[in-house]
C-alpha cells in the first residue's frame, strides 16, 4: 500500500521529500531502520535517523555530519536538522506523526506526538526551537499532521481528560464526553487547535483524517491489536 504524501504542503520543487507510512511501506525502510542508528538507504535516502521515542517533549536537533551506521544515544520526540539527505524518521501505531518544514529556511522536522507528549506540548516546543535555532517565522512553516487514532476510536478517562481541561482552553474542541468520567479525545484536532495558537494559519495545516484502529488492513494499531506489532514510519528529508 502506498504512502500518504501532502505536496502541496510540501511542495517537490522547494526540494522536500516526505511521507506517511503504512504497514507495508515505505518497504526499503521498514526493513532496514534501526531505532537509536544512522541507517543509510540506498539509492533514496542517504542517512536515515530514528531514535527511542519516550513519550515526553524531547527535541533533538542534528546540523552535525553523521557517519552511516554510527550510534545515536539521545532519546527524544522530535527531530530537526537543516542538512541536506537526511531523512528524519518517527514511529507510529496509533500517535499522531507530524511533518514540519520552513519553506523559506529549509530546515525540517518530524514529531511523535502520543497523548502524553501533545499533551505536555511537543508541538510548540518544536516550533521554538526552530524559531530559535534558526529564525523560523510562523508564516514560512508547512505543517502535516497524518494517520493516527481517531476520536471515534480513543475513549479515555480522567488522568488523560484533566491535564487537557487544565492546559488548554480550547479543550471542548478537542474532548467529547460519553460519560461523567469518560470522554473521546481527537489528538489531531489538539495538535491542529496548539499549531493555531502558536501562530501557523490553517491554510499552512494539511491533515490526514485516517484512523489507525479502523483500518486493520493498512495500518498498526496498539489500541486495536494489545501490543506492538509494528510501527508505520513517517518521515521528511530536504534534497540539496
Amino acid at each position: 500500500m502506498d504512502s500518504l504524501s501532502f505536496p502541496e504542503c510540501f511542495p517537490s520543487e522547494h526540494g522536500f521529500v516526505h511521507f506517511f507510512g503504512t504497514r507495508q511501506s515505505p518497504a526499503a525502510l521498514v526493513k532496514t531502520v534501526q531505532v537509536g542508528q544512522v541507517t543509510p538507504v540506498p539509492p533514496d535516502y542517504p542517512c536515515v535517523i530514528s531514535v527511542k521515542q519516550v513519550h515526553e517533549k524531547t527535541v533533538l536537533v542534528f546540523d552535525e555530519q553523521l557517519d552511516a551506521n554510527s550510534t545515536i544515544a539521545q532519546e527524544g520526540d522530535a527531530l530537526v536538522t537543516r542538512q541536506p539527505n537526511v531523512l528524519l524518521v518517527v514511529r507510529t501505531a496509533d500517535c499522531v506523526p507530524v511533518l514540519f518544514a520552513d519553506l523559506k529556511l529549509r530546515v525540517v522536522a518530524a514529531v511523535h506526538a502520543g497523548w502524553r507528549g501533545a499533551v505536555a506540548g511537543i508541538v510548540g516546543e518544536t516550533i521554538s526551537v526552530l524559531k530559535h535555532q534558526y529564525g523560523t517565522k510562523e508564516e514560512h512553516l508547512r505543517v502535516a499532521i497524518g494517520p493516527s487514532i481517531g476520536a471515534c476510536c480513543f475513549e479515555v478517562d480522567d488522568p488523560v481528560i484533566s491535564p487537557i481541561k487544565a492546559n488548554y482552553p480550547f479543550w471542548n474542541k478537542v474532548l467529547m464526553p460519553t460519560s461523567a468520567t469518560h470522554a473521546k479525545v481527537d489528538l489531531k484536532e489538539l495538535i491542529l487547535q496548539q499549531l493555531q495558537h502558536q501562530g501557523i494559519a490553517v491554510t499552512s495545516i494539511s491533515r490526514s483524517d485516517a484512523c489507525t484502529q479502523c483500518d486493520a488492513s493498512k495500518y498498526f494499531s496498539y489500541r486495536r491489536e494489545g501490543r506492538v506489532n509494528g510501527t508505520m514510519l513517517s518521515g521528511i528529508m530536504l534534497k540539496p
